[in-house]
């Protein structure tokens, strides 16, 4: 894997912080096109159709607060903050939800 960064002075401890960067985005528009240009014999429209299907059923699950676990990735969902009791609810101003993606 390339990936390119830059280290900055760790602000709060010693040491340094590094902060990758890319040098470009691909659309799904890109991939598409990269991947019927490998001479498969699945079209544009079945490639578009498909990645279309795969991201509706991933953002259900993930609406629905269910771990996604793929072959590129693993998704799941914690929340931070302290609670005052095991009945209190969770509330956005003082605590946050997050979706942790691993590689």
């Amino acid at each position: 894997m390339i990936l390119d960064y830059t280290l900055i002075q760790n602000k709060f401890g010693e040491g340094f912080t590094a902060i990758a960067y890319s040098g470009k985005s691909l659309t799904q528009d890109e991939l598409i096109n990269r991947m019927t240009e490998r001479g498969t014999t699945i079209t544009k429209t079945d490639l578009l159709a498909t990645f279309n299907l795969a991201n509706e059923e991933i953002s259900k699950a993930a609406t629905n607060g269910e771990a996604i676990n793929l072959p590129l990735i693993n998704a799941s969902f914690s929340i931070s903050g302290v609670f005052d009791s095991p009945m209190d609810a969770f509330d956005g101003n003082w605590r946050s939800a997050y979706m942790n993606i691993i590689e």
